[in-house]
């Protein structure tokens, strides 16, 4: 049996960024997801890190994550008595910075699966072999991202998968 955490979708120390309160509003089950310990405290925290250690660098970025159900879902948490909880497959995030010097913001695009290896230290190439394209997302988890934008550029976003990492 699997090691499960809550792996929350917004942390406390990224939220507090955005208000006052926000970090209290973090420890609610709408913002947490079964996940494995390995996932957690390994590769999907250093991606947290690197994005909130980044984040100052850029006018604007807007973080979206969520869990993925290849199928139906198959293994539950909980107790007798209790509601069982799904266990996602993966987990996806998709990141998007404003690009003042272009009409297309610049995204990066992650699925990580719950069977992500612990290989710590972690470097960009660790992260590189997880990027996908926004569509991928969509297709998986059945929603609809970068809404905002115009269709054209939106479709085009979408579709593109980052090379890299950015830098800054």
């Amino acid at each position: 049996m699997f090691q499960y955490d809550r792996g929350h979708m917004c942390r406390k120390s990224t939220a507090f960024h955005i208000g006052k309160n926000a970090d209290y509003n973090t420890h609610t089950v709408l913002n947490a997801c079964p996940q494995r310990s390995d996932l957690n405290q390994g590769i999907w925290e250093d991606l947290e890190d690197r994005i909130e250690s980044r984040a100052d660098f850029y006018d604007s970025l807007w973080v979206i994550c969520g869990p993925v159900f290849y199928s139906k879902p198959t293994a539950w948490l909980g107790e007798e008595g209790e509601v069982p909880v799904a266990i996602p497959d993966a987990f996806f995030k998709i990141i998007v910075k404003i690009n003042q010097r272009s009409s297309r913001p610049d995204v990066l695009a992650f699925i990580y699966p719950q069977t992500a290896p612990r290989e710590k230290p972690y470097t960009s190439e660790s992260h590189q072999k997880y990027l996908v394209t926004v569509n991928r997302i969509e297709e998986l988890t059945g929603l609809n991202f970068l809404t905002r934008l115009p269709g054209e550029i939106e479709e085009s976003t979408e579709s593109l998968r980052a090379a890299s990492l950015w830098t800054h």
